[in-house]
């Protein structure tokens, strides 16, 4: 059994939605003869709605934090569709990104309910020849382009391939999968290496300038990745185990410490631009 196989499952997450654009080939004519432009210059798409109402930034909000809390807590893996997900960290991700989807379905449940049709009804009032009443979906439409679902596949592996073909081509087919699993834990270690550098380098490049503004993320991204990272290590790297480590130690001053305490910044500047460059030396390049 392969170490993805004992150590990770397939987390597949699939959002829908309506964009609230289209495009508009007579708008899109009136512009090609205005300025004397070939037709495949650029096409005319039109906002349907307000976009900066609250009910759909909400949305748009929500969504994004799904997607985001995905791909942080997952690992590339080769099919698209599909990131790795460590079991150990399973239990905690299934709850969260169930919520997230809930938080997600609750805010396009508002939208449609009790924000959808006054849009449209402003929609028509602003726009005037823009407006086209067949660009919107009815409501029953509109609920079936919203949805979200996350789904959990067992990883390939080459032990498990048991199909009616000649020996050569099933040892062909074990060959493949295997090297794909290899590949995938080496694709997956380099992601994790990177995201370990990428928050270390930017509290290095933003503390080096006394005068510089951050926010409070820049202690609390390392600080995520910290707590991740031994999770991810799919394949127990040393250096790894040791860098996570060392980078701990960026976690132990505030960000508002950071920001009050010039000395206290300068030597978190040093340290984390030592940090960088050390890992930079050891971490593997994606292959």
């Amino acid at each position: 059994m392969s170490i993805l196989s004992q150590k990770a499952v397939l987390a597949a997450l699939n959002v829908g939605g309506w964009n609230a654009r289209k495009r508009n080939d007579e708008a899109s004519s009136v512009v090609h003869n205005h300025f004397h432009a070939d037709k495949d210059s650029g096409n005319f798409n039109q906002v349907l709605i307000d976009v900066k109402d609250p009910s759909w930034v909400r949305i748009t909000k929500a969504r994004t934090a799904l997607r985001e809390y995905h791909y942080a807590h997952t690992l590339p893996w080769q099919a698209k569709g599909a990131q790795l997900l460590v079991t150990a960290m399973y239990l905690d991700f299934n709850s969260d990104i169930r919520k997230l989807i809930e938080e997600y379905m609750d805010a396009t449940n508002d939208f449609i309910v009790n924000h959808y049709d006054q849009l449209k009804a402003d929609a028509k009032k602003k726009r005037n020849g823009l407006y086209h009443e067949g660009d919107y979906p009815s409501l029953q439409d509109l609920r079936r382009k919203f949805y979200a679902e996350v789904r959990f596949f067992p990883v390939p592996d080459a032990g498990h391939v048991i199909v009616d073909l000649q020996n050569a081509e099933v040892d062909r087919i074990k060959a493949d999968t295997e090297a794909m699993i290899e590949q995938a834990v080496a694709e997956a270690q380099a992601a994790v290496w990177s995201r370990l550098y990428e928050p270390v380098a930017a509290m290095a490049a933003a503390l080096v300038d006394p005068d510089k503004r951050f926010h409070d993320t820049l202690v609390s991204n390392v600080k995520d990745i910290v707590k991740m990272a031994p999770a991810m290590n799919l394949n127990n790297d040393p250096n790894l185990t040791a860098m996570v480590a060392e980078v701990k130690r960026l976690t132990k001053t505030g960000a508002e410490t950071l920001r009050t305490d010039p000395e206290r910044r300068a030597v978190q500047a040093k340290m984390a631009a030592d940090l960088a460059k050390k890992m930079s030396s050891l971490m593997p390049r994606s292959p």
